[in-house]
């Protein structure tokens, strides 16, 4: 293999690696669009805010924290998964670029081998 190949093999590795978190990430804003809260659509009021009315009434500001406290949750959770996924793919292209190294190292020393048969 010269270099004009390793550089393909190189450019192609990378290609399929964008092409998979392309496809990954097309698919998560596909099958979760909706699902996951707009930026700013979480009430961004502070949750404290409630308290500052002083009409009394304690059992509607618990369940307005309450609520409040379910989006973020909610959230996390979503987050957390997306996370995990981008672990994964993260993971996946380290082996990648893992499994191009050796294969490169592999032959650099195969062609080693041949210069030195070759004297």
């Amino acid at each position: 293999m010269n270099r004009l190949q390793g550089i393909l093999a190189a450019g192609t590795l990378t290609g399929l690696i964008i092409i998979t978190v392309l496809a990954f990430s097309w698919r998560d804003a596909a099958g979760q669009q909706g699902s996951l809260p707009a930026e700013g659509s979480l009430d961004s009021r502070p949750a404290n805010a409630a308290m500052i009315n002083n009409d009394g009434d304690v059992q509607a500001q618990i369940a307005g924290l309450q609520r409040y406290n379910e989006q973020l949750e909610s959230a996390v959770q979503i987050y957390q998964a997306r996370e995990a996924q981008y672990q994964q793919q993260i993971e996946l292209a380290n082996q990648a670029l893992q499994q191009q190294t050796r294969t490169r190292r592999e032959y650099e020393w195969e062609e080693h081998e041949h210069e030195y048969e070759d004297d």
